[in-house]
């Protein structure tokens, strides 16, 4: 072979590794058939953090409509998430969208949240095997809009969002779905709270982007072409933040000549900061105690937050890099609880909403049979 011919080998085998079916793994074995399968085959497109997909699903053999929820300890974020409180928050995610895939098929869905015992608080949950939750199905009633869920596999856009401002009509509807006691949701649009957050986040974001455990965990978390995405379907991609007119490009020479790790963080950070510059509404979730039962019953709000906000034609973006809890962070989790939350409050989730442009690559997820255990 000659050296010409080696380089058009190779190049030929780069753009098909950078290739990408956005949905090859969109349903998963009989989903089809098996209730139980149907609904975690729609509930794995819930948000996570890190897009970890931090959960693991035991089928109960003697009851065809339990099954179990488990943390998946593989998938953990121990620089970030050094206590999995946004982890935990994933699953409540998840589980909300099993309640309402179950009502989409005519079930109603009970939790029993830690049925054998609570992850400790200041816990990673690396070794916790107990389950999170264990849900039991049971008839009930079809709603009204099957196909509400359909939504929630479309492309979650991180970039080039139009400013924001919600209507008092829109805001209330989002408020209206809170139920929860003990936890209470604000939206931020004033010019003068604007002030005083936005700092805090880009400050936040920026030390996150250059703490070294951090930034490493992030930066080798990255899935650079389709297939890094295929070997390992967790984790961050290019896809949400470049529109598809350019993201080919972005991932080609990504995969060929990959930004060093520093660069990259400050690149991550100087992009997030006129992200923040344009928002112009933030959302902020706080619960008055925060237990793990807490966590999960923010991630659930939070999801269905999430859902609606796909519906209205919004992207919904978290910026809870203030709330994270290793050391480096201390002052700033300090700061935006001053500031933003009532005494004994925990801040879950900080997000902000804007409207896409472009179109962006559906995102990926795990298989349902990847997320099965024995």
């Amino acid at each position: 072979m000659t050296r010409r011919s080696f380089w058009i080998a190779a190049l030929v085998l780069l753009v098909i590794s950078c290739s990408y079916s956005p949905r090859e793994n969109a349903v998963s074995m009989d989903s089809r058939q098996e209730v139980r399968l149907a609904l975690i085959d729609q509930a794995r497109w819930s948000m996570s953090a890190h897009n970890m997909q931090s959960w693991a699903i035991t089928l109960d053999k003697t009851d065809p409509l339990v099954f179990r929820v488990y943390l998946a300890n593989e998938r953990l974020l121990p620089a970030t998430d050094p206590y999995s409180r946004q982890v935990i928050m994933s699953v409540g995610g998840f589980l909300a969208l099993i309640e309402d895939s179950a009502a989409a098929r005519g079930y109603q869905a009970e939790f029993s949240l830690f049925p054998e015992g609570e992850l400790p608080e200041a816990n990673s949950g690396d070794d916790f095997k107990l389950p999170l939750a264990e849900v039991k199905l049971s008839k009930s009633a079809a709603s009204d809009d099957p196909d509400y869920l359909d939504a929630i596999s479309s492309a979650t856009v991180k970039a080039n969002l139009r400013k924001l401002a919600l209507s008092p009509e829109t805001e209330a509807s989002f408020l209206s779905l809170n139920n929860l006691q003990g936890i209470r949701m604000d939206f931020i649009q004033n010019q003068a709270d604007l002030e005083k957050l936005k700092p805090i986040l880009k400050e936040a974001f920026r030390l996150e982007m250059k703490h070294g455990p951090t930034l490493t965990e992030s930066y080798y978390l990255m899935r650079r072409n389709a297939r890094q995405i295929k070997a390992k379907p967790w984790g961050l991609s290019y896809g949400s933040g470049f529109p598809q007119k350019s993201l080919r490009a972005i991932e080609f020479f990504e995969t060929l000549f990959p930004m060093k790790m520093e660069k990259w963080g400050v690149t991550g950070a100087d992009n997030f900061d006129k992200e923040i510059d344009r928002a112009g509404t933030f959302l902020i979730i706080k619960t008055r105690a925060n237990s793990r039962q807490d966590q999960i019953l923010a991630g659930m709000l939070f999801q269905k937050v999430w859902l609606k906000a796909i519906h209205e034609g919004f992207a919904i973006i978290p910026a809870s890099q203030p709330l994270q809890e290793y050391a480096a962070m201390a002052d700033l989790y300090a700061a935006i609880h001053e500031t933003f939350a009532q005494p004994e409050e925990t801040i879950q989730m900080i997000a902000w909403l804007g409207t896409p442009e472009g179109r962006f690559r559906p995102g990926f997820r795990i298989s349902t049979e990847n997320l099965l255990r024995q």
